[in-house]
């Protein structure tokens, strides 16, 4: 009798399980659908590198595919004997500055209009190595370039003790250029490859005209990304952050130049964004944003994708 009670018993619960019943079990195991990082999704926009061989002893000559030709001299990576693995990476639109992390704001934070980044790094039995001699370069210049208003900038890198991560900025080279006499519209140049190097003009700056922006509670510098996109320029720069304030702010830019502030973050495992357009006036402004527009990860690729 009791075997009958049991099994009625358990047909009762069965029954009591219908199709909108659900039982999950608890589940103890880590998270694996967190959204990538706003920076995770930025470096899907990086370029991919020429992979060449340099024999030490001997030097030589090497192409990349957007048109900087490197001249490399015989021991150019001093004692090392044999063959250099060197990976040379190409910068010449704003997407790729945005998956490179490399902008185009110096040291003393002016704004730059860019006309090609590059970069070399060299391996040697799988360790990075640095040169030790000067590498001869020639790259494409924009008509009407010339020594006195296009410059040679190498990046500096330092920390950024507000995101505490590794930036870098531009800092003039005490190398010059000229116009290469063997091919019109192309600039050479001996310059180290200890770092990137850019060839780049000022963009005049405004004294005291820059533009604030303020955001909601819970985004900072750590979940959100603000970059300015300058009409008509081939720079884009990220914007910095006044922690005590908790604003973003722009580089100082001349009145009458206009842009696009873009932002993108990525808070509680949810993207948000918010595209603005700005006209540099003069004077300080000051732009408050109570909320962000959700959005979503394709979204928000396409974003930086856009640049």
């Amino acid at each position: 009798m009791k075997r009958i009670l049991y099994y009625i018993i358990f047909l009762g619960l069965l029954s009591s399980c219908g199709e909108d019943s659900v039982v999950e079990p608890l589940d103890h195991s880590p998270n694996t659908n967190a959204n990538p990082t706003i920076a995770e999704l930025a470096m899907k926009n990086a370029p991919e590198p020429r992979i060449v061989e340099l024999y030490n002893e001997k030097g030589g000559l090497f192409y990349a595919p957007k048109g900087t030709i490197l001249t490399f001299a015989p021991n150019t990576y001093g004692s090392v004997k044999g063959s250099i693995t060197l990976k040379i990476y190409e910068v010449y639109n704003k997407r790729n500055m945005v998956g490179s992390g490399v902008y185009t704001e110096t040291e003393d934070g002016r704004m730059l209009n860019s006309q090609g980044m590059f970069r070399v790094l060299a391996y040697y039995q799988g360790a990075l190595i640095q040169p030790v001699l000067d590498v001869d370069i020639t790259m494409p210049v924009a008509a009407g370039s010339t020594p006195a208003n296009t410059k040679l900038f190498e990046l500096v890198e330092s920390v950024d003790t507000n995101r505490m991560q590794m930036v870098g900025k531009w800092k003039e080279s005490s190398n010059t250029w000229s116009a290469d006499s063997s091919q019109n519209g192309r600039a050479k140049f001996k310059i180290s490859l200890l770092n990137w190097c850019n060839l780049d003009a000022y963009i005049a700056g405004g004294t005291n005209n820059r533009i604030l922006l303020s955001v909601p509670d819970g985004f900072t510098n750590k979940n959100t990304s603000v970059y300015f996109n300058l009409d008509g320029v081939n720079g884009v720069t990220q914007l910095g952050t006044d922690p005590v304030n908790k604003q973003f702010y722009t580089l100082n830019i001349n009145q009458g130049l206009s842009g696009t502030l873009v932002l993108v973050a990525l808070k509680d495992n949810i993207y948000y964004k918010k595209v603005i357009q700005v006209s540099f006036t003069g004077s300080e402004q000051t732009i408050n944003l109570d909320v962000l527009e959700p959005s979503y990860k394709g979204e928000i690729e396409a974003i930086l994708a856009g640049m």
